[in-house]
């Protein structure tokens, strides 16, 4: 063995390095002490930036070293596994420094927290496109199959898919190819983040008169400015232009304000079809027939032809329900005396007006079911219904600094009286960051993960829990949750436990590191609990009294909120095949296409919604998921919705309180994490593939 490869060796050999912030905590009991301490969160930007560069440059010599080592040194340990802890390290001693973008109050921090994510991407990429280290894998993996070394299963997934990455990042290529895909890369994550920038940094505006916003309520009135004309400058934010959509009486503004909406960003067109066409290059040198077979060969669908085929199936069984749906808001639309009594259409500006109307009309609601759910005593019930689901205990740990004084910090066992088995910790941030300028998701994020680093030794995973709630308490009053609020609760617990329980040799598989057009269907699996009446009796209590939500408003919550959730379910789901289906044909087309007028026609024929043939408007300028990772991925949104309902309907038998499927989807599905194909897990858990018909009938919709 080198002197290269006994230095690396050793440094392998050692317990890995911990975050450089994680200090002992003064406050574990003797008798339950986690292995790991928490993170501490009181850095300054200088040290983030500092930080982050030291944890590059550590990463960047061990690739070095790698490289460096003789070819008969070269194995699967001193490569495949070194690569393995090697960004293991990198993620760990990073993680909480990217985090702080999202919840630090601190705008200076918040810039390095963005500024240390775009220099730990931007190494990632170089790293990527590095054919030394390509040549080296390939030389450890002929090393292995010559000496007949057997790897275990986890140790063999992980030599596949760094080889596999290797080929499709073209590290295998020889100039000029190998330099104009470089150049190619470079020229589109430029176009990308171009077309990213003029999304987030739009700032038009619209004007309206008082008369022209009749129907919307006068608590909107505070999100717009006036001018001393007295009329209304609207900014075409969420919070801004979609009360519009939905109160305002007459049509001719909502049509209005929907055109300017869809037109804002036209400055994207040619950088967005630029976009596209560099994709189609750069999958011809690589040897993929389209951007959409690229991107499908590592998900669970493999193929762009079965992605296909799923979306125009799915639009043919849905299309029934839709226009029924579509229908019942036409009646509405009939009624209205505002409207041309001539139309028979329902327009793209109607959509949303009308939809309130029909949920008005057609499911009442005889009180108002936030008071029952104050959010500090209904996230303590969710969390225990967690509990006993999956075998765990969250139990909250004080004295311990976090990056605000509200966040709660837990650690996480194993219900086992006999061993203290511990699971990871668990961040609560119900809040998230005081004042943000625009209402922020909810989200899940893995800060540190969990993998094997030394012999037997673990390094265990930290994560955070951010529903974005709005803090509304006041003397006499706590902070409530709607119902809307509950459902995302359950959905992104569901992504807690994926970061927590996921048990993996290699950090690159653990929790949600696995196929995108699957990565969402645990969390929404879990929307389901937020449906069912035992549920909702269960986690409910009114601030005041104490009562449970009463039987009969359970029935008007779940008669009323599914169809503001789904949008009169055919409708909703048609819209997202449309925005799938879009992404997938611009990701297939030779660039021929003219993109507005393929926007329009698939959002008439699929969606059911017309907008103004003599006007078509470039909407698919601000589609961001083209340009923000989801590309030619967007089906996966359906695809997922699809696998839940499997999971529910199949796997859990629509009860969720079973306490053995719990058990059985922490097993099969949770806890190999990436480490395996997403539908073998599924196929596991279902004891079958999961079906078409189940989700429909989940969905509620007959198909002949």
């Amino acid at each position: 063995m080198d002197q290269i490869q006994t230095q690396l060796m050793n440094g392998l050999s050692v317990v890995c390095r911990l975050h450089p912030t994680i200090l002992p905590s003064p406050n574990m009991t003797e008798s339950k002490t986690p292995p790991q301490p928490p993170p501490t969160w009181s850095h300054t930007a200088e040290e983030i930036i500092a930080l982050t560069e030291k944890a590059l440059t550590n990463h960047q010599n061990l690739l070095d070293n790698i490289t460096a080592l003789s070819a008969s040194a070269q194995n699967f340990s001193s490569v495949f596994a070194a690569l393995a802890l090697g960004e293991a390290e990198l993620d760990t001693e990073t993680g909480p420094l990217t985090f702080y973008q999202r919840v630090s109050a601190d705008e200076k921090v918040r810039n390095a927290s963005r500024e240390a994510e775009k220099r730990i991407k931007d190494h990632r990429e170089e790293s990527s496109r590095r054919q030394d280290i390509f040549r080296t894998q390939q030389n450890a993996y002929k090393n292995i199959t010559d000496s007949g070394q057997e790897l275990l299963p986890e140790e063999k997934w992980l030599v596949d898919r760094m080889l596999l990455d290797g080929e499709r990042a073209g590290a295998d290529l020889e100039s000029p190819q190998w330099d104009n895909l470089k150049e190619l890369k470079e020229s589109l994550s430029a176009n990308c983040s171009k077309i990213n920038d003029n999304v987030d940094n739009e700032s038009g505006t619209i004007t309206f008169t008082e008369d022209e916003l009749a129907g919307i309520p006068p608590e909107f009135e505070g999100n717009w400015v006036q001018a001393p004309d007295g009329t209304y400058i609207v900014r075409h934010k969420p919070l801004q232009i979609f009360p519009i959509f939905e109160y305002a009486d007459k049509p001719a503004t909502r049509q209005r304000a929907f055109e300017s909406y869809e037109s804002r960003l036209k400055t994207n067109q040619e950088l967005l079809r630029t976009a596209l066409e560099e994709r189609r290059r750069i999958v011809d040198i690589l040897g993929y027939k389209t951007w959409a077979d690229y991107v499908t060969h590592v998900n669970m669908v493999k193929t762009a032809e079965a992605v296909n085929s799923f979306l125009s199936e799915l639009a043919t069984d849905l299309n029934k329900q839709g226009t029924t749906d579509r229908d019942n808001l036409l009646v509405l639309k009939r009624e209205n005396e505002n409207e041309d009594p001539c139309d028979e259409e329902l327009y793209l500006w109607d959509f949303r007006y009308y939809d309130r109307k029909f949920i008005n009309k057609n499911t009442p609601i005889s009180e108002n079911p936030r008071d029952y759910f104050p959010a500090e005593r209904v996230v303590e019930r969710i969390r225990k219904i967690y509990e006993d689901l999956s075998g765990v205990t969250f139990e909250e740990i004080s004295g311990n600094e976090t990056w605000r004084s509200d966040v709660k910090l837990f650690a996480v066992w194993k219900k086992n009286e006999e061993v203290n088995e511990f699971i990871g910790y668990c961040y609560f941030d119900l809040y998230g960051r005081p004042n943000p300028p625009e209402p922020e998701p909810p989200h899940v994020s893995t800060l540190i993960p969990g993998y094997k680093h030394s012999g037997n030794d673990r390094k265990y995973p930290v994560v955070a829990l951010v529903p974005n709630l709005k803090n509304t308490a006041t003397q006499n009053k706590p902070v409530f949750m709607r119902h809307n609020d509950v459902v995302s609760f359950f959905r992104e617990m569901g992504h807690v436990l994926h970061g927590l329980l996921s048990r993996t040799e290699f950090s690159r598989f653990h929790g949600a590191s696995v196929a995108g057009d699957f990565v969402r269907a645990p969390g929404l699996m879990f929307e389901n609990w937020a449906w069912n009446s035992d549920v909702l009796k269960k986690i409910s209590s009114h601030y005041s009294t104490g009562n449970s939500l009463s039987d009969a408003l359970i029935k008007q919550i779940i008669a009323r909120y599914p169809t503001t959730r789904y949008v009169n379910v055919g409708l909703f789901y048609l819209r997202q095949l449309y925005l799938g289906t879009f992404d997938f044909r611009v990701h297939t087309d030779d660039g021929t296409t003219d993109l507005t007028e393929l926007w329009n026609e698939l959002r008439e024929t699929i969606s059911l919604v017309k907008a103004d043939v003599n006007n078509p408007l470039p909407g698919h300028t601000q589609f961001r998921h083209l340009t923000r990772g989801y590309d030619a991925a967007y089906y996966g949104h359906m695809h997922s919705f699809f696998l839940a309902a499997n999971m529910f309907e199949t796997g859990f038998g629509g009860n969720p309180f079973d306490s053995k499927a719990g058990s059985n989807f922490v097993e099969l599905v949770l806890k190999p994490g990436g480490s395996r194909e997403a539908a073998a897990l599924v196929k596991d858990f279902l004891k079958g593939d999961p079906k078409l018909e189940t989700f429909l009938k989940h969905l509620g919709v007959q198909v002949a």
